[in-house]
């Protein structure tokens, strides 16, 4: 019988400070009310931005497959890939933009013998890339990737202080391809090599 009636009264005093707190908090009911809602909406808004998002992302390194697959060899699509506005934003386009350059790279090296002043006007289109995204990519590899492409830029341009410099900026996994070369280029036929061709 003690235990129902301390059980009673321990209901009745909770039941009271219930009753206060609510008397309390109405004023500011509907304060409260609104946080919660703006609360729920704002994350409800977050959770559809980043559905939105991760779809975007699927969509943009789907379209950079497909591309890369049917590029011609200039890679233009690829470049209207990267410059396309609908995927502002996505990592893919840094991919897409350096795919380009290297690509241009590789025809300008090809052409050098054949076309010196197309190889010298491909690389100066290509060295805004590579100067942009050695220094500003979202992604390490990207920087290391953009700063050999910058150093080879440099190279075919007879600028062989700033392409040492462009090798001694790559820390990351290229590092050893970049220590390599610079040791290639501080040779002793190395300058007068560069400058015969």
């Amino acid at each position: 019988m003690k235990s129902e009636h301390r059980h009673e009264l321990e209901t009745n005093v909770l039941a009271k400070h219930l009753a206060e707190w609510t008397e309390k908090i109405r004023p500011h009911s509907t304060i409260i009310f609104a946080s919660i809602g703006i609360l729920m909406g704002a994350a409800i808004a977050m959770s559809l931005w980043a559905q939105r998002q991760a779809g975007q992302d699927r969509q943009a390194w789907t379209d950079y497959a497909i591309t890369l697959a049917d590029a011609d060899m200039e890679y233009t699509d690829v470049y209207q890939l990267a410059t396309d506005e609908q995927f502002s934003g996505t990592q893919m386009q840094e991919w897409a933009a350096l795919a380009f350059a290297d690509r241009q790279l590789r025809r300008s090296a090809e052409l050098y013998f054949i076309d010196r002043e197309d190889s010298l006007e491909r690389l100066k289109d290509i060295q805004g890339i590579y100067q942009q995204f050695s220094t500003g990519a979202s992604d390490p590899q990207m920087k290391d990737r953009a700063g050999l492409g910058l150093a080879r830029v440099y190279e075919m341009q007879n600028r062989i202080e700033d392409a040492v410099a462009a090798y001694r900026r790559i820390d990351g996994p290229m590092s050893e391809i970049a220590a390599e070369r610079i040791k290639q280029l501080d040779g002793k036929n190395a300058q007068a090599d560069i400058e015969w061709l």
